[in-house]
């Protein structure tokens, strides 16, 4: 089981501009975007074995419903690729050290999402969003195996959330899953929610999936 820590800021490098078709349309606000790393450690040694991307913007603190308001707007799919192209161009990311980055259902049903996405993922995890798009799971599969042509590994984020979650994992079989930190935090002060843990771990376990838990 894996433990995350607090954000701390990424070591930045200039960033190649954007193709045109993606830069375009976007409000001026992402030019005031700036990324995060926030490292993901092995429970047992706290040793460092991947970093998550995170997107910021000085003007909200509500990072989630600002991408909620750009798919609304019509370019939530391209402030997606922004957000992940800024993560890859992070410098001095170890090799052996996954890079976690978000994706929605509603961004990877675009043909924009996926014209302007790098051809090579390797050491990236990509970590499907809890939000839904009315995909049904087979098209979910069938788009993941998209990334997993590039090189990437998929992580199924929020687990313990929705009710179907350990169905999905069951049948979009990713690398990792992320238990939900309403389980884990303060964990040993509620009753029950130990053994809901122990127990979608142990489903994670016998299906080859490496559990992260998010919170402490």
């Amino acid at each position: 089981m894996t433990l995350r820590s607090e954000p701390v800021p990424a070591v930045w490098r200039r960033v190649p501009p954007p193709p045109e078709s993606v830069a375009e349309p976007l409000p001026a606000y992402v030019d005031a975007m700036t990324t995060l790393v926030q490292p993901i450690v092995r429970a047992d040694d706290l040793s460092v074995v991947a970093y998550e991307a995170l997107s910021r913007f000085p003007h909200t603190d509500d990072v989630e419903r600002l991408f909620q308001h750009a798919h609304t707007a019509g370019h939530g799919d391209l402030l997606e690729i922004e957000a992940l192209r800024r993560a890859l161009a992070l410098p001095d990311r170890p090799d052996d050290v996954d890079l976690f980055v978000n994706v929605s259902e509603r961004a990877i049903r675009s043909q924009r999402f996926w014209a302007a996405l790098a051809d090579d993922l390797t050491g990236i995890m990509v970590e499907l969003h809890e939000s839904r798009a009315g995909l049904d799971e087979e098209s979910v599969d069938r788009i993941l195996e998209r990334f997993r042509e590039r090189g990437a590994r998929i992580c199924h984020d929020d687990v313990g959330v929705h009710a179907q979650d350990l169905d999905r994992i069951a049948s979009l079989h990713p690398d990792v899953m992320k238990i939900d930190r309403r389980w884990v935090d303060h964990c040993d002060e509620r009753p029950g929610s130990a053994g809901v843990i122990t127990s979608m771990a142990e489903f994670a376990k016998a299906r080859g999936v490496t559990v992260c838990a998010e919170g402490a």
